[in-house]
């Protein structure tokens, strides 16, 4: 078996970058991690055509979430961004943000590969 999906995983906080991209790998997943929103926007413009999957942290450097979030869709409308966030967001906050799902901190990883598996909701 190999690779097929890929999924940008951004979050700044390196240990749980590490742990959950390793995690992502171990079911097949090929991972991109970033660190801060902007590295996150630039792999974007750079693997458009083989992203399935965004998975953003709330509170990282550089960008906000939301400007990551406007400009993801300017590329690729059709993609599964998924918001992981200490706060709690209502639906519309988040749908409005032209999120597809959102995750509260801290979330189990088995909860992560579900909704990175869900089809879109927007």
């Amino acid at each position: 078996m190999h690779k097929t999906k890929m999924i940008l995983y951004a979050e700044d906080n390196k240990l749980i970058n590490l742990l959950t991209t390793r995690y992502l790998q171990e079911e097949w997943y090929e991972v991109i991690s970033t660190y801060n929103w902007e590295e996150a926007l630039e792999t974007v413009k750079r693997y458009w055509n083989d992203l399935v999957c965004i998975v953003l942290d709330n509170d990282m450097p550089k960008l906000t979430w939301l400007e990551v979030a406007i400009e993801t869709r300017k590329i690729l409308w059709d993609i599964n961004i998924i918001l992981a966030t200490w706060d709690d967001l209502t639906e519309s906050e988040f749908k409005g943000a032209w999120i597809n799902h959102y995750l509260e901190k801290p979330y189990d990883i088995d909860e992560l590969l579900e909704l990175i598996n869900k089809k879109k909701e927007i």
